[in-house]
């Protein structure tokens, strides 16, 4: 029974984590031990920032009201790209839906972006990676912006009684 108990004990002391660091003796030499764990860890640390709530004043003898723009900045502590998934759901005010579009272009490269109408349903379009980030500072004061958001209605309103329509929109930014 004690060379079971033994055996097991020294299974658990070799699939263990870390030992305990072992000191040295006093004398003419002396030796210690200790163990090193490494971490390595792949992923970047992101922050978006920048992001402001839109307000559309439409009169209904306007014209189309003129694309909503709006500069974000993307930062992560490690050089690299990032993936932005769009979670953009229908503007309305409960009777009628007003389509619009939005697009997110990335400033280094704007032949990386994504673009979606949202119409009668929230936005189904997959998340699009390769944008790339600042880099600079957490809130791009020092380097410029990351990316352009753009909202653009697809056509007048045109309705005859006052009207409040909304919409939420959520932006999910993780490195590539």
């Amino acid at each position: 029974m004690k060379r079971i108990l033994l055996l097991f004990a020294s299974i658990l002391l070799i699939g263990g984590t870390a030992l305990a660091a072992t000191q040295g003796e006093l004398g003419p030499s002396s030796q210690g031990d200790f163990d090193v764990n490494l971490v390595i860890t792949n992923s970047a640390n992101i922050k978006i920032s920048g992001l402001e709530n839109y307000h559309i004043d439409y009169k209904v003898t306007d014209d189309i009201p003129a694309p909503e723009t709006m500069d974000i900045c993307v930062y992560m502590d490690q050089p690299g790209t990032y993936t932005v998934n769009i979670d953009a759901a229908v503007l309305t005010d409960t009777v009628t839906n007003y389509p619009y579009t939005y697009t997110y272009t990335d400033n280094a490269n704007s032949a990386i972006f994504k673009t979606e109408t949202i119409s009668d349903a929230a936005s189904t379009a997959p998340p699009v990676s390769g944008f790339t980030s600042s880099n600079v500072d957490e809130d791009c004061t020092t380097g410029g912006t990351s990316a352009t958001f753009e909202l653009e209605l697809d056509g007048e309103p045109g309705t005859a009684t006052t009207q409040t329509a909304m919409a939420a929109i959520t932006l999910t930014v993780e490195p590539d």
